[in-house]
């Protein structure tokens, strides 16, 4: 009997907890959806700016992309850089 009665309780369990563990993925994946959805595109200097710290960050030669934003970059004084890369949103 109390194997059985021991084994009822774990399948219980067992249940219980795969029950919570999709309904926490379900919350997770819902989540993110809206995120995904509340996502704004950038224009204007915040968008420079991302693209300026993008292209940064290449590894090696940056892309082709990258002529553009980094000669806006480059044409700026040196001292107005650190308060226009601030434009770029974290």
């Amino acid at each position: 009997m109390k194997k059985i009665l021991t084994s009822a309780i774990l399948a219980i369990s067992i249940f219980a907890i795969n029950a919570n563990a999709e309904e926490s993925e379900q919350q997770i994946r819902k989540q993110a959806q809206q995120k995904a959805n509340s996502v704004k595109t950038l224009s204007g200097d915040a968008k420079t700016a991302c693209e300026i710290i993008l292209c940064l960050a290449a590894v090696g030669t940056p892309p082709t992309q990258c002529i553009k934003p980094l000669d806006i970059l480059h044409s700026m004084k040196p001292w107005k850089r650190p308060g226009f890369l601030a434009k770029c949103p974290r």
